[in-house]
């Protein structure tokens, strides 16, 4: 409120500040309510809970999908929104993949290669995914966003499991209402992106592989799909597919032999190793390397580009070439910062 009187005349739009305020209202005041009446003595039974938090998830995430849908739809005159480049190519991937299907062709690897010059596999998990609802919806942009509100939904479920199983019951039930009112999961449900499915797959991935490690039957058929949802991963996004694989062998090795003896260590180490391998696995090594010697490259290339960048008057923004990794680091645990006024036209992205 005061940056906004102290800058009046670069306020945000007024269904900015509005979304702000809601946002915060309902995470806040309804995410203490909903802690309290979905507490233990007042919600005894385990499903009951998960019913109602998936569906609490659901409503808000609905209801916001459509509001931004029809945002879209009125400021920009298309409903993938603005500054849209990756939208855009995941609509039109999925429209092609949806082609593909129709013909009777299913060999999506070598066609969008072809078709988009790009061999990284992470960038065409989404898009065939995206090209299976088109061909069932008939490229029904609208159903891949209530799909996407329910994928998200779920994730809440799952993360009251896996808390559950880890932290206790009252800590699993505040942490899915956290994720269930979560503004942030709630943006992705309304746009053409795909971090609703990765962070869908990071979260299936993290509860099935801590059930699995709990388990006591450690059999191939509780390992399979484990190792099938990191192969997914690494269609949607590489690096979290390394970290994903790199923290179930961690967490393998450092276990106890009690929880996991070295027969069960074995038996997931050679499924994992021959998953990926046949999966895609030059490729998966090729693109770690990469990123193992890109990362500096890139963190310095984002400090020029924000070095050299002008506002709209012209001006050159000249404190990101000072600043280093002294000053970035702390940074981390709170990056991105919101733009809280618009000083010139041009930054919906940043707001």
């Amino acid at each position: 409120m005061i940056v906004t009187f102290m800058y009046s005349e670069y306020s945000l739009p007024w269904y900015y500040m509005l979304s702000g305020v809601v946002s915060i209202i309902v995470f806040f005041l309804f995410g203490s309510t909903f802690a309290t009446r979905t507490s233990i003595s007042r919600l005894r039974k385990e499903k009951r809970f998960e019913r109602r938090i998936f569906l609490i998830a659901f409503l808000f995430r609905v209801l916001f999908m459509l509001l931004i849908y029809w945002v879209f739809l009125s400021n920009y005159g298309d409903t993938l929104g603005f500054e849209n480049m990756d939208a855009q190519y995941y609509h039109s991937l999925g429209e092609f993949v949806s082609g593909l299907i129709a013909n009777g062709n299913y060999h999506f690897y070598d066609e969008i290669t072809r078709w988009s010059g790009n061999e990284d596999l992470a960038d065409m998990g989404y898009g065939v995914y995206v090209g299976f609802v088109y061909w069932l919806t008939g490229n029904s942009i609208i159903i891949v966003r209530f799909l996407k509100c329910l994928l998200s939904s779920w994730t809440a479920v799952l993360v009251y499991r896996l808390a559950k199983r880890n932290f206790g019951e009252q800590t699993a039930r505040v942490a899915a209402i956290f994720c269930a009112l979560w503004p942030n999961f709630w943006y992705y449900c309304a746009v053409h992106l795909k971090e609703t499915e990765m962070v869908f797959l990071a979260v299936l991935f993290v509860e099935q592989a801590d059930q699995m490690l709990r388990s006591r039957q450690f059999t191939a058929w509780k390992v399979i799909p484990v190792l099938l949802i990191a192969a997914a991963i690494f269609t949607v996004r590489t690096p979290l597919g390394l970290v994903a694989l790199l923290a179930l062998v961690f967490s393998i090795v450092m276990s106890s032999t009690k929880v996991v003896t070295w027969g069960k260590r074995i038996i997931v180490g050679f499924l994992a190793v021959a998953l990926i391998s046949v999966v895609a696995g030059n490729r998966i090594a090729e693109k770690a390397q990469f990123l193992i010697e890109s990362q500096s490259e890139q963190q310095e290339s984002g400090r020029t580009w924000h070095a050299t960048r002008k506002d709209g008057a012209g001006n050159q923004q000249s404190f990101a070439k000072y600043a280093g990794t002294a000053v970035f680091a702390p940074m981390i645990f709170t990056l991105p910062f919101p733009s809280m006024v618009r000083p010139f036209e041009g930054q919906d992205v940043q707001q």
